[in-house]
């Protein structure tokens, strides 16, 4: 077992690179009014830094789909590296996210009816589904996209998807060669057995003999595949190619908006909405 995490710990410290850099937690305006409400974004493992920041990607896809709401980009991580991070005690990651849902809390109590929705990558999907588990039914989340979670794919939703008010996107991908085999040599993000699936290769799974309340949460998620048109828009299916500018301002920000058939209809957005 000792070498087999050594070698995972090689593994992954070759594909995500440490974190050294500071990042504050402070909303940015991607436009004037603010109309779209507030997306909270929860970088990967080794991510969230000044050298490290996936979430870059994310904002400025956002941006150029013409996103005018405040994006902020919780610092959670250790600033230890991608490893250190990944297998953090669930407690740890959990305090993490009591901070941000007190956040979303004074978010919401200033702006009623602004629209909040959760963007995760990696690791940071794990906080985004203790987020929700913490806020419960009375603060509801807009929306959840979860970009190449290391979540275990047997992780029980039920309670995270209460506090959901319209979907939780998955995004997945059977190429993703850092889910498929680094994690199970580590662990998923909420700290699963050795060797357990994570959810961004396939997708969620209800637990077994759900009862019908679980099947109703559940139809809450959406998992999305992997398909080769997505590589026109620079995810060729890669841990990280989920968060390339051109694949969030085609495929993730018509979720944040809820335009477009399912959601998913590339092109310009209206010039007004009501």
């Amino acid at each position: 077992m000792h070498t087999r995490y050594c070698l995972a710990t090689l593994l992954i410290g070759s594909l995500l690179v440490l974190s050294t850099g500071c990042a504050t937690n402070q909303a940015v305006g991607l436009g004037p009014s603010g109309r779209d409400g507030r997306v909270y974004y929860l970088d990967g493992a080794g991510g969230g830094g000044g050298l490290t920041n996936w979430g870059n990607g994310v904002s400025d896809g956002l941006k150029a789909a013409g996103f005018e709401g405040d994006f902020v980009n919780f610092r959670w991580q250790t600033g230890a590296g991608a490893v250190v991070d990944q297998v953090t005690p669930v407690g740890i990651k959990r305090a993490k996210a009591r901070q941000l849902a007190q956040m979303i809390r004074e978010y919401q109590n200033a702006s009623p009816g602004g629209a909040v929705n959760l963007v995760g990558l990696s690791a940071g999907t794990a906080l985004a589904i203790f987020v929700l588990e913490e806020l419960g039914e009375g603060r509801a989340i807009d929306n959840t996209i979860l970009l190449g979670s290391s979540l275990n794919a047997d992780y029980d939703l039920s309670e995270a998807l209460k506090g959901l008010r319209n979907r939780m996107y998955v995004f997945t991908s059977n190429r993703d060669t850092a889910l498929r085999f680094l994690v199970p040599l580590t662990g998923t993000a909420d700290r699963g057995i050795v060797g357990a699936k994570a959810a961004g290769v396939s997708g969620f799974r209800p637990p077994l003999g759900a009862d019908a309340e679980t099947r109703r949460l559940y139809a809450k998620v959406v998992n999305i595949a992997w398909v080769p048109e997505f590589e026109q828009a620079g995810h060729a299916g890669g841990h990280t190619d989920v968060v390339n500018r051109r694949f969030i301002k085609q495929y993730v920000a018509p979720l944040v908006f809820q335009e477009g058939p399912r959601f998913m209809q590339a092109g310009p957005r209206p010039a007004a909405r009501p």
